[in-house]
């Protein structure tokens, strides 16, 4: 591969891209993460929206990876998937996102 043909390829990693009728401003892609920004509760707090605040310019935020049960618990201040406050009872608001 040519240097002109990989300075091409990076180049349109930053162009926007349509995925599906999603527009996105780039074609990166941040994955799920684990990042103890749940409460005691194992609900989201405001944390957790500084955290997706500050990689907002990424093209597609897939977050966040949550523990399936409270028996699954690997460490502490993981969003319990299950856990009907961390779904509905949001205590904070992420519009910045």
């Amino acid at each position: 591969m040519s240097i002109q043909t990989e300075q091409s390829t990076v180049d349109s990693l930053f162009q926007p891209h349509m995925l599906g009728e999603i527009r996105l401003a780039n074609r990166l892609v941040m994955a799920p993460l684990t990042r103890s920004r749940a409460g005691a509760d194992n609900v989201p707090g405001p944390l957790a929206c500084d955290y997706y605040s500050q990689r907002a310019s990424m093209g597609l935020i897939i977050a966040e990876a949550t523990q399936v049960s409270p028996q699954a618990q690997g460490y502490l201040h993981v969003v319990e998937g299950n856990n009907g406050g961390a779904r509905d009872n949001v205590p904070f608001d992420c519009a910045a996102l």
